[in-house]
C-alpha cells in the first residue's frame, strides 16, 4: 500500500515498500537489482515471507498495569507501573508463549513522582533477545509525604 522507487548506477533499482494484512504491517526494503521486475519481484517475496512466518501481538494495553514499585519519602508507599501507549511485537509465528518480560528501574523510586516521567522500562523478551521495549510512568503522581515520612525514609535508605 507504499512504495518508493529508485535507480542509480552505483546503487542499481531499489524498492521500500509496505504492505499491511489482517493488521500487521510490514516493510521492505530491496536494495542494489538488475532490473525494476526483479526489485518488484524481491520486496514481494520478502513481504510472503514476513506474513507467513511472523505475527503481530498485543503486548499490553494503553495504560496496562505492569508492577508495582515501593516509593521512598512519599506520601504514597508505592504505585503502579503503566505503559502510556499500547506495545506491540511482531514474533515468529508460535513464539508468544516463549515471550518473558523484566521491569528495569534506574534506582528507587524517589517522590515527588509526576505521571509525565519516565520512572523505567519493561522489556519483553525471547531468550536474551528484546522484542519490544516501552518506558514506565507512574499511575499516579505522588507528593513529597510528610517531614515525618521523609526523616524516616532517609535513615532506612542509609541501611539499604
Amino acid at each position: 500500500d507504499g512504495m518508493k522507487t529508485g535507480y542509480t548506477e552505483n546503487a542499481g533499482y531499489c524498492l521500500v515498500s509496505s504492505a499491511e494484512r489482517d493488521g500487521m504491517r510490514l516493510i521492505s526494503v530491496v536494495l542494489g537489482t538488475k532490473s525494476s521486475a526483479a526489485r518488484a519481484n524481491e520486496s514481494q517475496a520478502l513481504l510472503n515471507y514476513g506474513f507467513r512466518f511472523f505475527e503481530t501481538h498485543l503486548l499490553w494495553e494503553q495504560g496496562q498495569v505492569i508492577g508495582n514499585e515501593q516509593v521512598w519519602k512519599g506520601a504514597q508507599d508505592n504505585t503502579d507501573l503503566i505503559v502510556a501507549d499500547a506495545v506491540y511485537a511482531t514474533l515468529p509465528r508460535g513464539a508468544l508463549d516463549q515471550v518473558t518480560w523484566e521491569i528495569r528501574t534506574p534506582g528507587k523510586l524517589i517522590a515527588p513522582l509526576s505521571v509525565d516521567d519516565a520512572v523505567g522500562v519493561v522489556q519483553a523478551k525471547i531468550d536474551s533477545d528484546i522484542v519490544a521495549e516501552a518506558n514506565l510512568y507512574s499511575a499516579q503522581a505522588i507528593d513529597s509525604g510528610s517531614l515525618l515520612q521523609t526523616t524516616w525514609d532517609e535513615l532506612l535508605l542509609w541501611f539499604e
